[in-house]
């Protein structure tokens, strides 16, 4: 028996579900976060969160893809939007920067699943990621007119600047003891692109 359509109530729930989920996966992780946890966190039953979502693994799926989603849309907004392309590029490093640097769930999320290579996620952030960054290296070598020997590196730079600003949004408290009060991320992320580029 299908499902009835979802209304716009229905909707705004899934969504708030999918921020709690994000914010209690950030912060413990998959295995201990408990369904219950995250429905109290939205003011629902735990039948209504699995109504939205039939288990724990399909709302990481969705966290995370949702998560992807946002950043490859910022992302192509960037490289389509006006300007020539260092412009273009600059704009979309500083999207991605500010996006990250404001979700420290989001960082958090992603930092557990790298390090912990057998994961739940791992394979959702293989799946996710990978395209995203070989859509960014193919803006960057078609457009800075880069040779193809010259992806490695790019890929490199890319991975840096990206870990980067993900362990400075996931550092808390540490932010300003190691980066300071005015943190340059941006700065080097357009030097080490633009260096490459010449």
């Amino acid at each position: 028996m299908a499902r009835p359509r979802k209304s716009q109530s229905s909707i705004d729930t899934a969504g708030a579900i999918r921020q709690a989920a994000l914010e209690q996966f950030g912060q413990k992780g998959f295995g201990p976060t408990a369904l219950e946890d995250i429905a109290k966190a939205v003011g629902v039953t735990r039948t209504t969160l699995l109504y939205h979502f039939e288990s724990k693994d399909a709302l990481y799926n969705a966290v995370v893809q949702e998560a992807f989603t946002r950043i490859s849309t910022m992302l192509v907004s960037g490289m389509i939007g006006t300007g020539d392309f260092r412009r273009r590029l600059k704009r979309m490093v500083r999207s991605f920067l500010e996006h990250v640097e404001d979700n420290a769930h989001l960082a958090k999320l992603m930092i557990r699943e790298v390090v912990d290579e057998h994961g739940t996620g791992v394979r959702i952030v293989r799946e996710q990621g990978i395209p995203v960054l070989e859509m960014v290296e193919a803006f960057i070598l078609q457009e800075g007119r880069l040779r193809a020997d010259q992806r490695p590196l790019l890929r490199e730079i890319l991975l840096q600047i990206t870990t980067s600003v993900m362990l400075k949004s996931a550092s808390g408290e540490l932010k300003k003891s190691f980066w300071g009060a005015k943190a340059r991320t941006g700065e080097l992320a357009m030097l080490l692109i633009e260096g490459l580029i010449g």
